[in-house]
């Protein structure tokens, strides 16, 4: 601690040995009132000091050095400690008068105002000023005698000092940018390299330091005045144009930029380098501020919302849980879809002394649906995200997950529901490579050597010792928490699937309003031992917006500067990264062209209406399990369909190649066709166009009607589209290489791509 604080103090007084020299240059040039040349410069800068050695020269510049000193100390105490304490006196003890006079919300900002860091630190700035400029006008008087006899005119050229500023933020950014938007050519500013962002900022200090000039000038004349000299600042402005000209306002500039242009252009160059890396990684930001943030519980229900598996919540009174299950239930009662229902819940107060409202989140998962409530300040995010691991947890152990694999694994499911959330309901240990040494996947030998009756013996080796009771010995054994020791597998190898899904949503007229893709790279790895891998791409720069596994370090040595990932994979499948696909066209950004076309066509009437839908392709590539989805409608009892393709008849639904079923406890009717088919689910209304293969010539029309016991049906204004194309991604990454070291043996890569899409096309 102290050689930090040694290392401090050694740089700052470095800084005032070297820049308090230059900034007595730019104040004496500022406040000289003659015109300047080269043979005056000497006797202006130097004074008296003009005709003495090279060294007194140097030596004469540092008047005022324990003004510049006590205004950088008093600078940082102050930034960091003594402006909320003055801003709390101004509060407690003149909050009533400034509300009086300003108003409420103007008295709070000259409040912060009166205790901004001006009020403390421009009395030194203004004496440093005079001292390097006018020391006649001290009068050999000490600092606490000029506090006291002065007083308010310490603060003279305050205004012109705040108005500095403004000018100066305004060039900086404005210079910056149009350096690299129309010198070096960067549209996407947050893609500058290192040298691109300090070839900005140079621009950007030099015209900050240029436009906020005239103003500094203006600012050291009235502050090197003499205490009893009141100077306007009108007047400085009319002398200067009458007597020196418009380019005494840039008098001093040059040793100016001496003195700032470093310390600007580093600060900038640095801030404009790490807003990349704070926008690409505020996820992780993001998840540091959620880990102090706690899940109050889970619950898993049933197909009928009855509850299955429950965590303990401690810290809530009994019936809270059922509170939460009640809320959900009736949600869920009252919509005409399940999916219309809102993720989040509000769950009002009102149970014991449960006094505080909470957050209930849900997730369905097959037949199932996972809760999990937060209360308080308690963001909902973390909350699904922790669903979302817990739900890949049950899939990983036991494949899929349903009512009954629940029953019958009530043991490990509560295990890893001990290992995952404590007590607290603070997440824990989600890997699934490091839940395995801890709790055991159920198996027939597990279940057989626990129905055993144990033996009078004990001992690790006794005969017939369960597996499950040695298996916690080897927790953590590992350093990486995502891979356990002792991998071994027969043939090493490893998978990549490039999966991207395409999100969009086109308007009425065909004209494409919004299209993202967004893909994420899932891996399988068998590998034995403790592999290190370098994975590189052929064309990474499409990707941005990435989000990675835990496993990939060093992300800004080697993902921000040579786009490659370097890793230690964990046992099995896991999901390497997340990314958005950026065109390499700023003029298509944002804008993927959508690979299909839908023409429809809708009469509502009376009761019912009439579609014709016409379903093209537009790719070379086939698409597979199409599913084209229009909601009819609360009031929809039944429809009638035939499909056409070239036209030509196909089949119809409900007519003789389809068939129809009718169940009245589920209250469902469905319209079913053998090779392609629509059906009506009148639970949710719901009309379903499927086709299983789409090539690429290939154009089909759905024509019908459907029915309605309202007279004015209201049908939904838009088509859900989904789809699939193997082998093909719309990004076009691809896997160039993976070198491992830390093994001898050869590793097979394999690299698979597979896209979907779900599109809102509106009618």
């Amino acid at each position: 601690m102290q050689q930090l604080t040694k290392r401090h103090l050694y740089a700052g007084v470095a800084e005032l040995l070297i820049f308090h020299p230059v900034d007595t240059v730019a104040k004496r040039l500022m406040s000289n009132k003659a015109k300047v040349s080269v043979s005056t410069l000497n006797g202006i800068i130097f004074r008296d000091y003009a005709t003495v050695s090279v060294g007194r020269k140097f030596l004469s510049l540092f008047p005022g050095l324990g003004y510049a000193a006590g205004y950088k100390v008093t600078q940082r105490i102050y930034k960091f400690g003594g402006q909320p304490w003055f801003n709390d006196i101004i509060s407690r003890n003149y909050k009533d008068h400034f509300t009086s006079v300003f108003g409420e919300r103007n008295g709070k900002m000259m409040m912060q105002a009166c205790a901004g860091r001006y009020v403390v630190l421009l009395p030194l700035d203004a004496l440093k000023i005079k001292r390097q400029v006018n020391p006649e006008a001290f009068r050999g008087r000490g600092v606490l005698r000029i506090f006291l006899e002065e007083g308010n005119t310490l603060y003279r050229g305050w205004g012109w000092t705040m108005a500095r500023n403004a000018p100066g933020s305004f060039a900086l950014f404005g210079g910056s940018a149009l350096t690299k938007e129309y010198v070096l050519g960067v549209s996407d500013y947050s893609r500058a390299t290192w040298t691109q962002n300090f070839i900005a900022s140079v621009a950007g200090a030099v015209a900050s330091i240029a436009v906020a000039a005239p103003l500094d000038v203006v600012k050291t004349r009235i502050q090197n005045a003499n205490f009893e000299q009141k100077v306007p600042g009108w007047m400085v402005v009319k002398d200067l144009v009458r007597n020196e000209g418009p380019m005494a306002f840039f008098k001093g500039l040059t040793p100016k930029i001496l003195v700032v242009g470093p310390k600007l252009v580093f600060s900038y160059t640095l801030a404009q380098s790490l807003i990349p890396f704070f926008g690409k990684y505020s996820r992780v930001v993001r998840l540091l501020i959620l880990l102090d943030m706690a899940i109050d519980g889970l619950i898993i229900l049933d197909a009928s919302g009855r509850p299955v598996i429950q965590s303990g919540y401690t810290s809530f009174p009994p019936a809270y849980p059922l509170l939460l299950i009640d809320t959900l239930n009736n949600e869920l009662s009252k919509a005409s879809r399940t999916d219309s229902v809102d993720p989040v819940i509000y769950v009002p107060p009102g149970i014991g002394d449960f006094s505080g409202g909470s957050a209930c989140c849900h997730v369905e998962m097959g037949e199932l649906r996972l809760i999990a409530s937060v209360s308080g300040d308690a963001d909902p995010l973390i909350a699904f995200a922790f669903l979302q691991a817990f739900s890949e947890i049950l899939h990983d152990y036991f494949g899929t997950v349903s009512t009954a694999t629940l029953k019958d694994n009530f043991d490990v499911v509560y295990q890893l529901l001990e290992e995952t959330l404590d007590s607290s309901g603070y997440p824990l240990t989600t890997s699934p490579n490091a839940l395995r040494d801890i709790v055991l996947p159920p198996s027939l030998l597990s279940k057989l050597l626990a129905s055993l009756p144990a033996p009078a013996s004990s001992g690790p080796n006794r005969p017939g010792a369960s597996s499950a009771s040695n298996a916690p010995s080897g927790a953590f054994a590992s350093p990486i928490p995502w891979r356990k020791l002792g991998v071994r597998h027969n043939h090493n190898e490893i998978l990549f699937d490039v999966a991207e899904q395409l999100r969009a949503i086109v308007g009425r007229n065909g004209t494409t309003l919004t299209s993202n893709v967004y893909g994420k790279i899932e891996a399988n790895a068998k590998l034995t031992g403790m592999p290190d891998l370098l994975l590189s791409f052929s064309n990474p720069n499409v990707l941005t917006e990435c989000a990675f596994h835990p496993c990939v370090r060093q992300v800004l040595q080697r993902w921000m500067r040579e786009k490659t990932l370097s890793f230690v994979p964990p046992d099995g499948k896991f999901v390497l990264m997340e990314y958005q696909y950026a065109l390499p066209h700023a003029a298509l950004a944002g804008n993927v062209p959508v690979p299909l076309a839908l023409k429809p066509n809708i009469t509502v009437g009376e009761f019912g209406g009439n579609f014709t839908v016409t379903f093209s392709s537009k790719t070379n590539k086939i698409m597979e399990n199409v599913r084209i989805e229009l909601y009819l409608g609360e009031s929809a009892t039944g429809a009638q369909c035939t499909i056409s393709s070239a036209g030509s008849g196909v089949g119809s639904v409900g007519g003789i190649e389809g068939s129809w079923t009718f169940e009245p406890q589920k209250q469902v009717c469905i319209f079913l066709c053998h090779d392609w088919g629509a059906m009506l689910i009148l639970n949710v209304k719901l009309l379903r166009w499927e086709i299983p293969n789409m090539h690429s010539s290939g154009s089909w029309v759905l024509r019908g009607s459907w029915t309605s016991k309202a007279k004015i049906p209201r049908p939904a204004h838009a088509f859900q589209i989904h789809f699939e194309v193997p082998s093909y991604s719309f990004s076009s990454l691809k896997v160039d290489q993976v070198r491992l070291s830390g093994e001898t043996y050869k590793i097979y890569k394999g690299v698979r791509a597979v896209s979907s899409g779900s599109i809102e096309w509106r009618w």
